[in-house]
């Protein structure tokens, strides 16, 4: 219960942050195509169209947001984003653009008409951009979480095996067991080689598992012949 809990709490937050981006990212889409148009060929933006985006943008604000949430763009978990939420994303954008072309014609304002299709283009760009990053951001996140995780595992095994490997040395030599509780400060040639090769070559298969399995195709008997 108490995870469900957290799970909804999160997701919440997500989309609050989400809907913030959006409404942002709606202000930078309608300013965007008149630079682009203007700006770009050392050309002033004419202050008639600067005052007919201002006028519509607070209407695109609502339109997109309520556009976004009928093709479930804060519903989806992004962390696994593919190709169905890809294409969500183009339906939702090209919507709004032709509801922005709408807004325009009923409220009779002027703009260039290469402005709703350069709106489209960077609303699209910057949407996916925004919902994908996620994704990319979450993937690196496990990524390191996972190295850690086993890099830790191996430093546990190393020091483990590098144990028994003294143990057994000074059984065998008659000091575990012996008056002097204190370890020996010298190991034979059999123990030192077994501690080395316990550490560079049994902990160090372990830090590249997807570099293993990548390399032998993706066959478990292989990958686990190439541990062995």
């Amino acid at each position: 219960m108490k995870l469900l809990y957290q799970m909804n709490k999160q997701l919440i937050h997500r989309r609050i942050v989400l809907i913030l981006i959006d409404i942002m990212m709606v202000c930078v889409a309608s300013i965007a195509p008149l630079w682009f148009r203007f700006a770009i060929e050392n050309e002033m933006i004419p202050k008639i169209y600067l005052n007919a985006a201002w006028n519509t943008m607070v209407i695109n604000i609502i339109v997109t947001l309520v556009v976004f949430y009928i093709f479930r763009l804060y519903h989806s978990l992004w962390a696994f984003a593919g190709t169905a939420e890809a294409q969500n994303i183009v339906a939702a954008c090209s919507l709004c653009a032709v509801l922005n072309f709408a807004t325009f014609q009923l409220m009779r304002l002027p703009i260039p008409r290469s402005y709703y299709f350069i709106y489209a283009m960077v609303l699209t760009v910057i949407t996916t951009a925004v919902r994908f990053s996620y994704r990319i951001l979450r993937g690196i996140k496990h990524k390191q979480k996972n190295k850690k995780n086993c890099f830790s595992s191996c430093s546990f095994l190393t020091i483990k095996s590098a144990k028994v490997i003294i143990y057994a040395s000074m059984m065998k030599e008659g000091t575990f067991w012996g008056n002097n509780t204190k370890m020996k400060k010298n190991l034979g040639v059999s123990a030192a080689m077994s501690i080395v090769v316990g550490c560079v070559i049994g902990a160090g298969v372990f830090f590249k598992p997807y570099a293993i399995y990548q390399a032998t195709g993706g066959a478990p008997g292989m990958g686990m012949l190439a541990w062995i």
